[in-house]
């Protein structure tokens, strides 16, 4: 005869299998983050939106690959130190225009805490780059 306490392990054991399984299935979803919550993939902004002096910059790999980036400035003629930010794995390979759009309000508090310039690279494969 089997007890209860030996089916309740059994269906606790169950369901702990089942969770790691869904974790393991779904781990790059969970890792790599499509799209930040709250934001759509047309989230589309430029630092000029937010009042912050930029350049557009195109840089070519040694592999002739273009990259996109820009640098924003403290105040349009700054020349002080400048920071050079890489985003974390969050965002969109398709989001439009920018995958670094979305770090638009981390880089402002950059540049009212740490009074430096930003220069906001975009990965090889993200977007235009």
């Amino acid at each position: 005869m089997v007890s209860y306490v030996n089916i309740l392990m059994y269906g606790v054991g169950g369901l702990v299998v089942a969770g790691m399984a869904l974790l393991v299935a779904f781990q790059e979803k969970l890792v790599y983050v499509p799209v930040l919550p709250g934001l759509t993939k047309s989230y589309s902004i430029t630092p000029s939106r937010l009042r912050l002096s930029y350049e557009d910059v195109w840089l070519r790999s040694s592999d002739g690959v273009r990259l996109h980036a820009w640098f924003i400035k403290l105040f349009p003629d700054c020349r002080g130190p400048t920071v050079l930010f890489f985003q974390e794995n969050a965002g969109s390979l398709d989001c439009q225009p920018l995958d670094i759009a979305h770090r638009l309000e981390m880089v402002r508090v950059m540049l009212q805490q740490l009074k430096c310039n930003v220069f906001l690279l975009s990965y090889r494969g993200y977007v235009v780059s």
